[in-house]
Parts: C-alpha cells; structure tokens; sequence
C-alpha cells in the first residue's frame, strides 16, 4: 500500500518570474540588481515554457545557467557590465573580420571539440519526488501519470549515428539537464546542439581557438551572440564564429578574451594598451621609417637600419605628457640589446 506520508504535487511557480528562460533571468538579474540588461537579452524572446523548483536556497547564478542552458545558450555580462545572451546556433552573416594581418597570435582553445558529439541528451520536466509503485496510490498504476512518478527526467535523444560508426569509442555523448517542460522543446534543442556539437558539413571535427588582435573600440562593441569571420591562411582557417563572451583584463591587464564558439573559434585574447601607439620615435640612421615599428601587426612594415653599426640602431621612445609605466617590450622579428639609461 502507498505511504501516508508521500504527497506528490505540480507546484505552480512566481507569476512575475514568467514562464520562458528570457522572462525567469530578466526577474533573477532585476532582483539581484546587480549590473544592467543589454539590447539582447531585453530583446530575447524564446517560445519555450520552463518550470523549476529548489527545496532551499538557490543561488542567482544557479538558476540563470539552468534557464540558459535550456535554450542552448549563455548568458554573461559584456565589457561594459551590460548582461546580455548569446545563444548558440549556426552563425549567420558576420558582423565583422579578423584577417591575418590583424592577429597577433593563434592556438588552440578547445581541444575536445577535435572529437565529435554522437549523442546529445536533454532532459526537463524534473521530478523531485521519485516513487516505486509500493509508494503509488493503485488508481494510478499503468497510466502515463505513474510513468512519471517513477522517473526523475523526462529526456530527448538525438543520434548520428554514422558519427559513432566513424568515430567509435572516441565518439562523444553529451547530457544536458534543462528546465524545459514540453517534450517537444526537449527534441527541438537536442536536435540543435546535435548539429551544433558534432561535425561540420564536410564531415570534419570542428575546431575552437583563440587569437590574439588589437583592442578597438568596434571590437569593444561586439554583442554577444554574433558572429565573426576569421581569415588565417597558413592554418587553412577561413570561417565563421560565434562570440559568447568577454572578459576584459584577461589573462594579464592589458589583455581581453573573447569566448565564442560556432565553426571554429573558442577564444581570443585582444590586446588592450598598446602604448607605442601614442609614442615618438627618434635617433638612429634608418633606410627604412623608424615609424614603422608603431605599426600594430608589425606584418609587411619593417624598420631596417643602413648598417649592422650598433649607432646606427640605437633610438629613442618618448611619450606625450608625464612618465607612463609599461610591462612588456615585444620586438617581433628582430633583436634588442638595452643600454644603459642617460642622465
């Protein structure tokens, strides 16, 4: 006989939270009023119904990735402490590119993309209350509504099938756990991050890297959630990626990453201050400019001096306006000695 003591129930949920993963993280951040609300995520507006519940308390933080990851996406403040939503989808046309002479520097961000999803599973709808059919009530027994009871998550499965059969045991299976209540909701984002998470068109793993570009206030200005060409030949690159986040001041402060994802790009890292930009150089005796050095991509401009004569290769970096403090020399394709200071 079922216990006196088990109640199971559908609790109904804030009705100025809403019922979509737009409406629940605009209440969360209005409530914790912490930064403001950027264009995208104001302007979001998912179809798909989502429901929760927490048996205590629940951190802000928390709850804001379960809704996001219930529409595949990502919700992060931008460099100006904006929040705004990035969600991940085929990119569209790019809003701006980066070409190889604008990249400072390269690699690889993501290694695990190099190997494809086969298997992507969602699951909503939780069931906190899980009961065998010793604790369920004997009119409910063989009806949908025991199926339920006895399950933790309603699931979504999407397969390729033909990803495992290439791929074997390498092959990756991905599970997302979602605040989603509709089934159909469930299939629709298993199908997408299927696409998404497994190989390209032309059957090849997909890639995520990060570069290094100069810091431009266009660049500074990019939403997230958009996408963004890069151009790199000598690696064969010639795609688009998605921009998912930014974090200015890091790994150093003069440096910023990008998070972003789609074809091919995971992370970039912009360079913030570059302050020979704003600086005067002399001396020297130079067959090619000397003002070539302040070029940012130092790429196709170079300084050549007329003789190997250490004299004629000394010069001097001066900067408007009082001392200025600097971390970091980098000279790309040559060689410095540093003397000793004048009086």
């Amino acid at each position: 006989m079922p216990s006196a003591d088990d109640l199971s129930m559908d609790p109904v949920g804030r009705a100025d939270a809403g019922e979509t993963a737009a409406t629940a993280i605009r209440w969360a951040l209005t409530r914790r009023g912490v930064g403001s609300i950027g264009d995208t995520l104001a302007n979001w507006a998912p179809a798909a119904t989502i429901g929760a519940w927490w048996p205590g308390a629940v951190r802000y933080r928390e709850l804001i990735d379960l809704m996001a990851r219930s529409e595949g996406a990502a919700v992060l403040p931008d460099a100006l402490g904006r929040w705004q939503v990035a969600r991940l989808d085929v990119p569209a046309a790019p809003i701006a590119s980066i070409g190889e002479g604008q990249i400072l520097d390269i690699g690889v961000d993501d290694q695990d993309l190099a190997v494809p999803v086969w298997q992507v599973t969602v699951r909503g709808r939780r069931n906190h209350l899980v009961l065998d059919r010793g604790r369920i009530a004997g009119q409910l027994w063989d009806t949908d509504r025991e199926v339920w009871l006895r399950e933790e998550w309603r699931k979504a499965v999407a397969k390729a099938e033909w990803v495992k059969a290439r791929w074997g045991d390498d092959a990756r299976a991905v599970e997302v756990d979602t605040a989603l209540t509709n089934q159909s909701d469930m299939e629709a984002l298993a199908t997408r991050l299927l696409t998404l998470l497994g190989p390209r068109s032309d059957g090849t793993p997909r890639r995520s890297l990060w570069v290094v570009v100069e810091l431009t206030a266009a660049r500074l200005g990019w939403q997230l959630g958009r996408t963004l060409h890069l151009s790199y030949p000598r690696e064969g690159i010639a795609d688009d990626m998605l921009l998912l986040g930014m974090q200015p001041a890091s790994p150093s402060r003069h440096l910023m990453r990008l998070a972003s994802s789609g074809d091919v790009m995971g992370t970039a890292a912009i360079l913030d201050e570059n302050l020979a930009l704003t600086a005067t150089l002399s001396g020297g005796n130079w067959a090619l400019p000397l003002e070539h050095l302040l070029e940012p991509t130092v790429r196709e401009t170079v300084a050549r001096c007329v003789s190997g004569n250490p004299a004629d290769a000394w010069f001097d970096v001066s900067w408007p306006g009082p001392g200025r403090k600097w971390d970091t020399l980098v000279i790309a394709g040559g060689s410095i000695a540093r003397g000793r200071p004048s009086a």
